[in-house]
């Protein structure tokens, strides 16, 4: 944490060179002397839509077995014919 005595942390447009303003009235950058309130300001990052993600079918298991049977559950669906 920076020592509030040191005032407002700055990072100058033209060099890129982080220095504070040691709380005087005008930020002036102590490498090349550009005066920071004449910066462009940049506009603030306008926040990313969140992707929609569709959903995937659910696939039943028993699909492709003809009349939803699987061939490992018992079969009690089944047609009993006479003598069994």
């Amino acid at each position: 944490m920076a020592n509030p005595d040191w005032g407002k942390r700055y990072r100058c447009y033209k060099c890129e060179t982080r220095f504070y303003d040691l709380k005087k009235p005008e930020p002036i950058c102590p490498q090349c002397g550009a005066n920071q309130t004449k910066a462009r300001h940049k506009p603030a990052a306008a926040k990313k839509p969140t992707p929609v993600v569709p959903e995937t079918p659910t696939v039943d298991e028993h699909q492709d077995e003809p009349d939803g049977i699987a061939p490992d559950e018992p079969e009690e669906h089944a047609i009993l014919l006479d003598g069994e």
